[in-house]
């Protein structure tokens, strides 16, 4: 994977294959109900994974950690 900051260096066909990928994702993702499970607090990636699974057409649980019996290892 690697990072787009623009489509002026991407070939037609690097940019078909991102087309294609997203079609597949959005069909993968469609009707799914998946599970967000953040043990640190960052609204700006739980905003951006629940805003994409939107867009993808599923839905999401928020699921608070402190809430679950889920023991993390310590280092």
């Amino acid at each position: 994977m690697r990072i787009i900051e623009s489509t002026d260096n991407l070939t037609l066909k690097e940019i078909q294959n991102i087309i294609t990928s997203s079609k597949e994702y959005k069909k993968n993702f469609s009707k799914k109900l998946l599970g967000l499970l953040f043990f640190a607090p960052s609204t700006r990636t739980r905003t951006s994974f629940s805003s994409a699974i939107y867009k993808l057409g599923g839905n999401f649980i928020d699921i608070d950690p402190k809430k679950l019996d889920i023991k993390t290892a310590k280092r």
